[in-house]
């Protein structure tokens, strides 16, 4: 039987993709925070078990966080983060070996298309189970992406954005000096204008939008 598991391959690659309506930008950063990932792990509906353990640094490259459960321990680990692109991770299952998973974001027509990606290879006396993984991590992936882009429109919620499109606007109030002075002296008369008027406005209590700025005229008449 060692013979015949030697001409089997061992590997394995599964993946599936969901459409989101989700910028990527925000797609990319929840995936990217193993943080988020405790909340909409499939597996989480399974198995009530579940204890989650995160570092200091939870987003990007050098990220990591473990898990305890009744069904097994591991941990995964953030080796590559391009962003709002892709995301690869490494996957140590104690006693059990290691996965690879990746994580591509595109920007299409619709939407925005994720999609999720676990490879390995079956242990040598297991190899014969390798073709059964499709089956058996297919609906897994497909979970945790349907769960993913259930927090992703939570997210989502939280702002509110509202375009009124092009306005007329009637204009605002604003605070000014003005002087006059010869060109070497523009930046001596410059400072001097700004900390009056900044002084102006702490001594009144009044609240500027915005930082000040310049307006030069220059006087041709005086250059001639």
């Amino acid at each position: 039987s060692s013979l015949f598991l030697a001409t089997l391959d061992g590997t394995y690659r599964v993946k599936r993709t969901i459409l989101t309506k989700a910028p990527i930008e925000l797609a990319f950063e929840v995936v990217n925070d193993y943080k988020t990932w405790q909340y909409w792990l499939p597996w989480n509906e399974t198995n009530s078990t579940v204890e989650y353990s995160f570092p200091a640094q939870t987003v990007g490259v050098g990220a990591t966080f473990s898990w305890k459960s009744t069904g097994g321990n591991g941990n995964m680990e953030n080796v590559s983060s391009n962003p709002n692109t892709s995301i690869k991770e490494i996957t140590s299952l104690n006693g059990k070996g290691t996965l690879n998973g990746t994580w591509q974001f595109k920007e299409v027509a619709d939407g925005v298309e994720i999609t999720w990606e676990i490879m390995g290879e079956m242990p040598f006396f297991t190899r014969f189970k390798s073709s059964n993984m499709e089956t058996a991590i297919g609906p897994i992936l497909e979970r945790g992406l349907a769960l993913l882009e259930v927090y992703l429109q939570n997210e989502l919620k939280k702002f509110s954005i509202e375009t009124a499109g092009v306005v007329n606007y009637s204009g605002g109030y604003y605070v000014y000096q003005t002087t006059s002075c010869q060109f070497q002296d523009i930046n001596y008369k410059t400072n001097e204008l700004i900390l009056n008027l900044t002084g102006f406005l702490k001594s009144n209590a009044v609240m500027a939008y915005g930082k000040p700025f310049n307006i030069y005229h220059k006087r041709y008449d005086l250059l001639k």
